[in-house]
Order: C-alpha cells, then sequence, then structure tokens
C-alpha cells in the first residue's frame, strides 16, 4: 500500500509488524508501527488517496476489508463504524500532539458499554426466537381483549408484542421486522396499508 495510490480498502493486521510512513522533501518520514492485531488504512474509508505508506517490518499477514463490505457492515453493526471513527479521533489526536511537540497522552480504555460486541445468533437461536415471535401472538390471538381496548387494539398490540420479540431476540435485521409489522398490521386488516407504512416515508 502506497501514499497516493486509489483508497478502496481497511486492512486487519493479523501477524507481524508494519510502519506507516509519509512523504516529505527530506524523504519518508516514519509515522507509526503496528504491531498485530491491529488495523490501518481508515483514512481510506473516507479518502480517494492513500495518506501514507505501509510497509512490512517482520513477515506479516493481513486482510483486506473492500470500502464496500465495510459501508455494508456498519449499516448491518453500528458498533463497527464506531471503533473505526473512535481510532481515527486518536490517530489525529497523537499526530496534532506529535505536530507541536506536545506530551502524548496515557492511552484510554473504552467503556465497558462501548467495548461490547453482541453476539451473533446462531441459525438455531434465530429459528426459536422467530417461533416465540408468532407463537405468543397467536396463542393470545383468541383471548379476549382487555377492559378499554377494542378488539382491533388488541390485535394491533399482539402483533407489536411479536415484533418486539423478533427485534430483543436479533431474529432478523431491524429493518426486516418493522417491515414484517407493517405488513402484518396490512394483512390482518388492522391498519390500511397506506397507514402502516407510513413511517418508512
Amino acid at each position: 500500500m502506497s501514499e497516493g495510490d486509489k483508497a478502496d480498502a481497511l486492512y486487519l493486521l493479523e501477524e507481524g509488524s508494519i510502519a506507516l510512513s509519509i512523504a516529505s522533501e527530506d524523504g519518508d518520514v516514519e509515522v507509526a508501527e503496528l504491531d498485530a492485531p491491529a488495523h490501518f488504512g481508515e483514512l481510506g474509508m473516507l479518502l480517494e488517496r492513500r495518506s501514507a505508506t505501509a510497509r512490512t517490518l517482520t513477515d506479516a499477514r493481513a486482510w483486506k476489508l473492500p470500502r464496500a463490505r465495510f459501508e455494508d457492515l456498519v449499516r448491518e453493526r453500528p458498533e463497527i463504524g464506531l471503533t473505526v471513527a473512535r481510532g481515527l479521533a486518536g490517530l489525529l489526536d497523537r499526530r496534532q500532539r506529535q505536530l507541536i511537540g506536545a506530551v502524548p497522552l496515557p492511552e484510554e480504555s473504552r467503556p465497558a458499554a462501548a467495548s461490547r460486541t453482541k453476539a451473533r445468533p446462531t441459525w438455531r437461536a434465530r429459528a426459536i426466537g422467530a417461533a416465540a415471535a408468532v407463537a405468543v401472538p397467536g396463542l393470545l390471538w383468541a383471548v379476549p381483549a382487555p377492559q378499554g381496548l377494542g378488539a382491533d387494539g388488541w390485535h394491533v398490540l399482539l402483533v407489536l408484542v411479536g415484533a418486539s420479540i423478533a427485534w430483543t431476540l436479533d431474529v432478523v435485521p431491524d429493518f426486516a421486522v418493522a417491515i414484517g409489522l407493517a405488513t402484518a398490521w396490512g394483512l390482518l386488516g388492522l391498519a390500511p396499508a397506506a397507514v402502516a407504512f407510513s413511517g418508512f416515508t
């Protein structure tokens, strides 16, 4: 990866060490050394051209994550985008401090809530979640509506309960649950399609 090349990917360093350098009038200036596990090329997610050259210091293995796939992952798991943004902010802070000769700040540990990543459910867990999302409203469908709530209102609420189960158990992506919720209301005659899908506009 050379400075000035087209930026189209993020790199994940699995093994080894690399050095990052930037060209200057006096020659290349090394700006960072990275030891695995690490990532580099973050600016390539935002810029058109590479801002530094990467060269290996030892035998190394790196995985290339194309920009299009990275964007898909961020849409599916926003915490990945936050992690990269946090890394970019730290990089900018370090470079600014180096530029003016300031003392580097100690590395901050990430808050526990930010460092937790939600484990992706297995297909079996998804199947159980989907069954629960359908079975719970189905079992309660014939139960009389609570006092003060009409039959249609009760059924709207039950469909919402099923959707809540699907959201909580991460059966499918959130947008699919939302579309399924609106579709169910429309097909069951609980709300006109224009009203059920109005939130998507």
